[in-house]
Parts: structure tokens; sequence; C-alpha cells
């Protein structure tokens, strides 16, 4: 059983046969539902199945996992509080229910006083945490929050490691945040920030996957700043990033986003 959930845990594309399965083995282990990483793993899955298929009930039996893990407590208790937050961000975008983003905040925050500051995994929380700040700001529309957002983001960026695979995931998300501040709050030295951390990521990104993540950042704090301020230098700037994104090899799917962002 131990090494049937850990193999489904690590293929994301595990189909409801098998997500199915682990679930039978998990409820009718108590072995199993006793010891919380089993029950961490599985909401894995459900959540990866719930990714892919949108089914709710598949996410809120995760969320129910989940919550019950993280009462155990434990060495996972971070792995579990920050899976939940996930969860309940997952459930909040696909309800508009505002008290499920509200739960993620606090989710991620538990995450975040759990962990060492030493830890490797602390930066990533940190950037978790900061996402759900930034996504309560649309239900509480409290400024506070996008300020909070920001720090957390900050500290995950000074705190992740040169060569942790997340860091420029890290970077690209607090350029996000500093733009969503900006935009809401009409600030345009956000805009600045955001764009000298992005431009700084691009120069130390070599993988394909992250030059497309931070290249849609930039294009995206272009376009935030040509609606704030309609120079003509940044319209300029903005027409040529969407060139060389249209140029790069993409999917359909990423070329059916950018086209829909340059037309908002």
């Amino acid at each position: 059983h131990t090494r049937l959930i850990s193999d489904w845990s690590s293929d994301v594309c595990s189909s409801d046969l098998l997500a199915e399965s682990a679930e039978q083995i998990v409820n009718a282990s108590p072995n199993l539902q006793s010891q919380p990483y089993f029950t961490y793993q599985l909401s894995q899955i459900l959540n990866e199945l719930y990714k892919r298929q949108g089914n709710l009930a598949v996410l809120n039996r995760s969320i129910t996992y989940l919550s019950t893990a993280a009462a155990a407590g434990g060495f996972t208790l971070s792995l579990c509080l920050g899976e939940l937050g996930l969860a309940y961000k997952m459930r909040y975008h696909a309800t508009g229910d505002g008290e499920d983003i509200e739960r993620s905040v606090e989710a991620h925050r538990r995450a975040v006083e759990s962990l060492s500051t030493e830890s490797p995994a602390y930066p990533l929380e940190l950037d978790h945490y900061a996402l759900a700040l930034r996504d309560s700001f649309q239900v509480i529309h409290d400024a506070a929050r996008l300020d909070r957002a920001v720090e957390m983001a900050e500290r995950a960026g000074t705190l992740v490691a040169e060569n942790d695979p997340e860091r420029l995931m890290i970077m690209g998300n607090l350029a996000n945040n500093l733009t969503f501040r900006g935009r809401q709050l009409q600030r345009s030295e956000d805009l600045d920030r955001a764009l000298a951390v992005v431009d700084r990521a691009l120069s130390q990104s070599t993988e394909e996957s992250d030059r497309r993540f931070l290249s849609t950042a930039r294009f995206n704090i272009l376009l935030t700043r040509v609606d704030m301020t309609n120079r003509e230098a940044d319209v300029q700037e903005a027409k040529r990033v969407w060139v060389a994104q249209a140029s790069r090899p993409a999917s359909a799917r990423d070329r059916f986003e950018r086209a829909s962002n340059w037309c908002n």
C-alpha cells in the first residue's frame, strides 16, 4: 500500500481509476489513515485530478483529507497546510466563495509559521502565501493585503537560493504582485520595480518555460504601464515584446492566451 500511494503521488496524470483505488486503499487501512503523510499524498493526486477535470466533489474530498491531516500535526504539518491553502484557493476560483480565499490565506499563514526560515521550502511557501493574499484583495478590497502580499513576495525573493529550481518562478511572481498592486493603486513606481525584477530574472533564465513565464509577466507590466500612462515608448515596447513572444514556439493554448491578453 505504501509503495502504491508513493508511486501514484508522483504521477500528475493519474487516472480516475488510480485516484479511486488510492482512496480505497487509504480508507480501508487504519494504519494509513493514522499517518498524515499518506493522506497528504492522496490529496495531491485528487488536486491534480481536479485540475484536469474540474470536478468539485474531488476537490472537496481533498480538502477533507487535508484538514484531517493538518489537524493531526506532526512533521507533515507544513506540507498539509500548504496543499490545503492551494485547494481552498482553487475552490474559491471555481465558486467565488470569499470564505475560501480567507481559508487559503490562513492555511498558508500557518504553513509559513510552521516552517523554519532555514527550510528550503520556506521561500516557496512565502510565495504561495503572497499569492493568496493578493487574491483576497478581490474580496475584501483592503490595500493592506496588497502591501502584505508584496512584503511576503519580497521575502521569498530574498531568501530563495540562487540554485533553487523555483527561483525564477518566485521572482516572476514578485513582479506579478508588484504589477497587480501598481494597477490597483495606480502606483507607477511598483511597475518600475516589477520591470527591474523581471528583467533581472530574464537575464538569468535559460529554460524556455521560464523565459515564456517571465516574458508574459514583462508583457503584462508593459500593458499596465500603457493603460496608466499611454506613453508612446511603452506602446512600442509592448508591441516589440508581443512580436518576440508570438515568434517563440508555443502551444495553441499559449498563443490564444497571449492574443487574449493583447486584446484586453
